[in-house]
């Protein structure tokens, strides 16, 4: 069985900036990824706002993976069996997404998990 990892890290304002120069309100930068997670967007427009949920779900739900955000100095990882959210010591300039997942062994409908 095949396994995929996927990491996609830039070196943007991170989330906690983006949501801190939008006027969006959390305590930690594990909050922010948090809020992104649950679809808090501060772009506009209808749709906008589901590509890390509706990613979250695909992975740990639809294909029993892990998904891990950091963003600044916010680290959160999920999977079916645990959620781990920490701070960390040394931050990035930016954000990493990483995901990590067995090849499905059924098809799969990615419209079943578009939040």
């Amino acid at each position: 069985m095949s396994v995929f990892e996927i990491g996609v890290l830039d070196n943007g304002s991170s989330i906690p900036g983006n949501f801190y120069s939008k006027g969006v309100m959390f305590n930690l930068d594990s909050d922010a990824i948090n809020l992104a997670l649950n679809g808090t967007s501060t772009k506009t427009g209808e749709g906008r706002g589901r590509g890390l949920p509706t990613s979250k779900s695909l992975v740990v739900e639809g294909l029993k993976g892990d998904f891990l955000v950091m963003s600044r100095k916010g680290f959160v990882f999920i999977n079916k069996k645990r959620r781990d959210i920490k701070l960390l010591k040394n931050g990035l300039d930016g954000t990493m997404i990483f995901l990590k997942f067995k090849q499905p062994q059924t098809n799969l409908n990615i419209y079943d998990f578009v939040s």
